[in-house]
């Protein structure tokens, strides 16, 4: 039912946990099947320095905000925008029908997570002192 690329992240979750002071925090919910996602940021100088997810979901939930965590560290605000529910499931190897709200709750949860960030840099993205 699910891909090895599924099974690996389950088996050992990458970022999960809780960023001390982030600077963005997005969430998701899907009240179908109860799944809760949140998605933390730590952004310098424009690039995602640091990204943590918690989740309360099911296990493609899990396996999506493992792998998408891994790949926008270190990306530019602009760059982690440009992720996408195509992108992802083919990443990822696929989720069945029933199963890809996991992509676009993470979607949601990191471009909530960006938008606040974003809010916390000037013009100029130089980071404002909090």
């Amino acid at each position: 039912m699910y891909s090895t690329i599924v099974w690996q992240h389950l088996r050992d979750p990458q970022n999960r946990g809780v960023l001390k002071d982030p600077d963005g925090l997005g969430e998701s919910k899907y009240p179908k099947c109860g799944d809760h996602l949140i998605v933390q940021l730590h952004v310098a100088e424009g690039r995602i320095r640091d990204a943590r997810f918690l989740a309360k979901a099911c296990a493609p939930v899990v396996a999506v905000a493992s792998l998408a965590t891994t790949q926008i560290i270190g990306k530019t605000i602009e760059e982690a925008r440009k992720l996408s529910a195509l992108r992802l499931d083919k990443e990822i190897g696929g989720l069945p029908i029933s199963k890809r709200h996991a992509l676009w709750m993470f979607l949601e949860a990191l471009f909530g997570a960006l938008d606040q960030a974003n809010h916390q840099t000037n013009p100029l993205g130089k980071e404002i002192e909090k």
